[in-house]
C-alpha cells in the first residue's frame, strides 16, 4: 500500500480513475483525498485526478513498480 501525492509532471494528473486503473498494472486506488480535504473511499471511475490530490494505492510490489513512472 502506498500514499501518493500527485505532483507537477505526474502523468496521472488529468486522468480519470478508470484511465489510471487501465494503466496501473493491476494496482487499485482505494481512496482519493482532494486538495480541499475531501476524502473519497472507493472513488468513482469518472473522478478526475488533479494536481495535489493524494491517492491511496494498493497492489503487489510488482504492480506498484508499474505505477512508479506515472507518478
Amino acid at each position: 500500500m502506498r500514499d501518493i501525492e500527485l505532483r507537477s509532471g505526474s502523468s496521472a494528473v488529468g486522468l480519470t480513475v478508470k484511465e489510471w486503473l487501465q494503466r496501473g498494472g493491476g494496482a487499485q486506488i482505494l481512496a482519493v483525498k482532494k486538495k480541499n480535504g475531501t476524502l473519497t473511499a472507493n472513488p468513482p471511475e469518472d473522478m478526475k485526478l488533479e494536481l495535489g490530490d493524494e491517492i491511496v494505492v494498493v497492489g503487489t510490489r510488482d504492480q506498484l513498480k508499474v505505477i512508479d513512472p506515472m507518478l
